[in-house]
C-alpha cells in the first residue's frame, strides 16, 4: 500500500490560530502605515514587537498544520505525539475510538476530545489523545488503521459512559468534627 496522510485538525484550533494571524497581519500594516508617516522611537519599537508576532504567529500556524498521522507500508506515525509515535501494524491486534459530542453542562473540555486505544500484541493498550477533531476525520484514522491490520472497521464510540453528579451532602447529616468536641471523655466524665 501507498503511504497516506491524515491530517489531524481541530477546528477550534484553526479558528483562533486563523483570527490571531489575522490580527498579527492587521497590527502589521497599520505599523507599516504609521512608520511611513512618521518615524519615531515608539513606531520602531512597534515595528520591532510586530515583526517577533508575526514570527510567532507563522511557527504557531505550522505546528498546528503539521499534525497528523502517516499511514506507511508497515507502520503508521502520530506526529503530534514527541514520543512514542511509530507504531507498526503487526503489533496492533485491536482499536477502539471515543469522541464524546452528547450535550452536557458537567463536562469538562478533556472530556470531548477523542481519544483512540490501540491495543498491542503484548496486552498493553496506548490511548492516544488527538485533541478536538472532527468525528470523520477520527472515523477516517480508524478505517484506515483497520484495513492495515486486517480487522473488521469500527465505528467510533460518540457516547461513552456518562460522568456522574457529585453527591451533595445531606444537611440533616451531623458533622462528626463538631459531635466529637462536644461529646465529654471519659476522664471528663470520672471528675
Amino acid at each position: 500500500m501507498k503511504e497516506k496522510k491524515v491530517k489531524i485538525l481541530s477546528p477550534m484550533q484553526l479558528i483562533v490560530v486563523g483570527i490571531l494571524d489575522i490580527a498579527v497581519i492587521v497590527l502589521g500594516i497599520m505599523a507599516i502605515k504609521k512608520i511611513i508617516i512618521f518615524a519615531n522611537m515608539q513606531n520602531i519599537f512597534f515595528i520591532v514587537c510586530e515583526v517577533f508576532a508575526l514570527i510567532i504567529a507563522i511557527l504557531t500556524t505550522k505546528e498546528i498544520l503539521s499534525h497528523s498521522v502517516i499511514f506507511r507500508d508497515d507502520e503508521f506515525e502520530f506526529t503530534g505525539i514527541d514520543e512514542n509515535n511509530l507504531f507498526e501494524y503487526e503489533n496492533v491486534v485491536g482499536i477502539e475510538a471515543e469522541k464524546d459530542e452528547a450535550p452536557s453542562f458537567i463536562k469538562n473540555m478533556i472530556d470531548r476530545e477523542s481519544k483512540l486505544t490501540l491495543k498491542l500484541k503484548n496486552e498493553q493498550e496506548i490511548t492516544i489523545n488527538l485533541g478536538f477533531t472532527t468525528k470523520n476525520t477520527l472515523q477516517q484514522i480508524c478505517d484506515e488503521i483497520c484495513d492495515r491490520i486486517g480487522i473488521e472497521k469500527i465505528t467510533v464510540n460518540s457516547n461513552p459512559a456518562p460522568i456522574k453528579k457529585k453527591k451533595a451532602l445531606d444537611k440533616a447529616e451531623p458533622n462528626t468534627n463538631d459531635t466529637a468536641e462536644q461529646t465529654p471523655t471519659s476522664e471528663e466524665n470520672e471528675e
